[in-house]
């Protein structure tokens, strides 16, 4: 539920965003509001989808599955996020989804993204490794 996290993470979410890198602290905009709720809805769908995905080591287990075949992880998640844009495409055109919304599509667009940048960077050596030692 949308603002009703007992998370000290999801409640800075909906209230403030703090710039870690100049520890400066930035008060949101009242119109950027909805954002922070997509956002944060975006967390949820990425935590309960990782339930069906992930491992309780991994949650990008399945995204991570590429490497088998000798595709880097993060690039996995560009080519799934490539899919999502083929249906936006479509829809875009006028055509019609039979199994996902754009909604949805879009959604899945954006959490794609933010998988690709963290196995990104973790691949770069940026990011801690959650589950893959």
């Amino acid at each position: 539920m949308v603002g009703t996290s007992s998370t000290p993470f999801r409640e800075n979410l909906t209230t403030t965003i703090i710039d870690t890198a100049y520890s400066t602290k930035f008060i949101r905009h009242p119109s950027s509001e909805r954002f922070a709720q997509i956002l944060e809805e975006l967390l949820t769908l990425h935590d309960r989808k990782q339930k069906d995905y992930g491992t309780d080591k991994d949650p990008f287990n399945n995204v991570r599955g590429a490497e088998e075949w000798g595709v880097k992880s993060w690039v996995a998640a560009l080519v799934r996020a490539s899919d999502k844009m083929r249906r936006l495409q479509k829809a875009a055109k006028g055509g019609s989804l039979e199994f996902e919304s754009v909604n949805d599509s879009l959604r899945d667009l954006a959490n794609y993204a933010v998988i690709a940048l963290v196995l990104y960077e973790q691949d770069q050596g940026q990011g801690k490794v959650s589950g893959n030692s």
